[in-house]
């Protein structure tokens, strides 16, 4: 069947305080990210529960899968949509930090089920979470009346649903756990939400076998965003909130230890063009300090100091984003340019 007819009245239905605070719990379940966190909402709809999310987490790069191209007319604004089936997702392995389905899940008839849930374990990457929101078995439709005191749009919402997922069937936390612990998830978590109305269920990838703490930290969706060179306006389109450069302080004191008489320099480290070498995120920064320190090629660096994109694109220079210790070594020696101290944004606590 195709929904595009029904985008509107959907999203006129969507629209409202219980949904919102649907998202409320969907953040909360969403795992950590180095950078932008890349969310896949399979079933997308009109894209509401992905603007809703956004106004919570503006760190969220949204992407919408929906089969229905009116549904995704609506979702475009909020999202990069995709025309297609989530049983065959278009993106690459490993590519995304978490994936959402709700309202979905519990129309599609058991073989296909399976098939979602390996889709989606596909397109996770190690740590990367599925989320999903499911009708509670076991409540009577009519009693969705009882919401009214959430307003009339609420009431009506959940009683379309249930009067359906009465007829297809519901979940426990139990049923949807075993769901996922059979498709190979792990770390499953499953809870009532909603006033019991609904089910929110997570399983994670599990990480390669053996793999240690530092390498699980440093697993993060895949970013097309590695060496390279950007400039202006540009920068806005990489991911995370910040650019992060690697300074070099004189003097070299802490903050407490300055005098009024002391002239505080700071200049950022580059390669040759010149480009200043600019990271997507702190561990990103530490991480590659890290390693160019080992190996000696990278020395006297006090500093990991984060800046606006409106910042980074009014900079006379293009910088170098993400580089790898690899490529780092093909681009010495290093020179220093210099950046203005005011313009930086507070550290993190």
């Amino acid at each position: 069947m195709n929904f595009s007819r029904y985008a509107r009245p959907y999203h006129w239905l969507t629209h409202h305080r219980l949904w919102k605070e649907n998202a409320r719990q969907v953040a909360k379940q969403l795992p950590p990210s180095a950078s932008r966190l890349k969310l896949l909402d399979l079933g997308c709809g009109p894209g509401q529960t992905l603007r809703d999310l956004l106004e919570l987490r503006p760190d969220i790069f949204p992407i919408g899968l929906d089969s229905a191209f009116g549904m995704l007319r609506l979702a475009r604004a909020e999202a990069h949509c995709l025309l297609a089936d989530g049983v065959k997702i278009p993106l690459a392995e490993n590519s995304v930090d978490a994936v959402f389905a709700q309202r979905l899940y519990y129309f599609l008839p058991a073989d296909t089920q399976t098939r979602l849930l390996a889709e989606a374990l596909r397109v996770l990457r190690p740590g990367g979470r599925f989320i999903m929101v499911n009708p509670a078995a076991n409540r009577a439709p009519a009693k969705a009346w009882q919401e009214l005191k959430y307003g009339f749009k609420p009431a009506l919402d959940l009683f379309a649903w249930h009067l359906v997922a009465q007829t297809i069937g519901g979940f426990t936390p139990e049923s949807i756990a075993e769901h996922l612990q059979s498709a190979g998830y792990a770390r499953i978590l499953a809870e009532p939400v909603l006033d019991g109305w609904g089910i929110l269920s997570r399983g994670e990838k599990p990480h390669a076998a053996g793999a240690s703490t530092r390498d699980r930290v440093k697993v993060g969706a895949s970013e097309q965003t590695e060496n390279v060179i950007l400039r202006g306006e540009a920068i806005h389109q990489t991911p995370g909130r910040y650019i992060h450069l690697l300074v070099q302080q004189t003097p070299n004191k802490p903050v407490w230890a300055l005098q009024p008489e002391d002239v505080i320099r700071w200049e950022a480290a580059a390669v040759e063009g010149p480009s200043v070498l600019a990271f997507t995120s702190l561990p990103q920064a530490v991480s590659f300090m890290q390693q160019a320190v080992m190996t000696n090629s990278l020395n006297g660096i006090n500093k990991v100091v984060k800046f606006t994109k409106n910042t980074a694109a009014a900079w006379p220079f293009p910088v170098l984003l993400n580089p790898t210790p690899e490529h780092f070594q093909t681009l010495l020696p290093v020179v220093f340019l210099p950046v203005d101290r005011d313009a930086a944004e507070a550290p993190d606590e």
